[in-house]
């Protein structure tokens, strides 16, 4: 199923979770089983219902609530699969210890940029929570897409769709190295300590920004900062050695993108 594929199903389906079903969900929490087939399971309400509001259909909907009637608690509608699991199946299947009534089997399939007006550029990013909390970020700044290179950690790591609040299935986003940085038209910017001029002086544009972040302990890498037009710094106090790359991310894509314009 593709992303944004209406479903012709008037109704909910509802169907039993076998024990080779939840088997096989189950091993789903594995990168390798993830890459082999594709799927993935999210959990939790808030984070299914995001994914129903941003328009994104699961390729099935888990129950544990025993008192489902057909009656959805989200706030948009859903007419396809549901699958009724047991309180023991639904925790196979789930990553955390306490997992909610709602989980959801999602296609890993991502939304191509299609507008590079404001594109944020990911280098070497490994911490799952960190590219999560990103994602989430570029999605409540409303930019165009984001770029990873290609060490970056994997996309669809539990951890990653937890920390993104789901946002990893609708801001669009492709794989990407230097080679994407040297070609890009429009202003690179790469956000790093070494940067001459502080974001909160520098005179961002207001169209064809690309916004380079890189890893707290690596930070960019130098044939990245050989391609760039300009290196930014967010003043920190001489006490500490960095800022935490997401909270970086948040600082910069809010000011550069929504700050002042030259």
């Amino acid at each position: 199923m593709t992303i944004n594929q209406p479903i012709s199903i008037s109704h909910p389906i509802t169907e039993s979770l076998s024990n080779q079903h939840t088997k096989e969900l189950s091993a789903l929490k594995q990168k390798k089983f993830r890459e082999l087939t594709g799927k993935v399971v999210i959990e939790g309400f808030r984070l299914v219902d995001q994914i129903l509001s941003n328009g994104i259909l699961p390729e099935a909907l888990i129950t544990s609530d025993e008192h489902f009637n057909g009656t959805f608690p989200f706030k948009s509608e859903y007419h396809g699969r549901v699958w009724q699991a047991t309180a023991s199946q639904m925790e196979r299947i789930c990553d955390t210890k306490q997992p909610q009534d709602w989980a959801a089997i999602m296609s890993c399939q991502t939304r191509k940029i299609v507008d590079s007006n404001f594109i944020l550029y990911l280098d070497n990013i490994q911490d799952p929570g960190n590219m999560g909390t990103i994602f989430r970020t570029a999605a409540a700044a409303g930019i165009n897409g984001v770029i990873r290179s290609s060490s970056c950690c994997e996309l669809f790591n539990l951890k990653v769709i937890r920390a993104s609040l789901g946002a990893v299935f609708f801001v669009p986003t492709e794989n990407a190295d230097v080679d994407y940085i040297e070609s890009f038209t429009g202003t690179r910017i790469a956000m790093c300590i070494e940067g001459s001029e502080s974001i909160f002086e520098y005179k961002a544009p207001g169209q064809n920004v690309l916004l380079i972040l890189g890893s707290e302990a690596e930070g960019i890498q130098p044939a990245i900062l050989k391609s760039v037009d300009a290196k930014v710094r967010i003043p920190i106090a001489e006490s500490m050695e960095s800022l935490n790359v997401s909270v970086a991310a948040g600082i910069s894509l809010f000011i550069i993108k929504h700050g002042i314009r030259s």
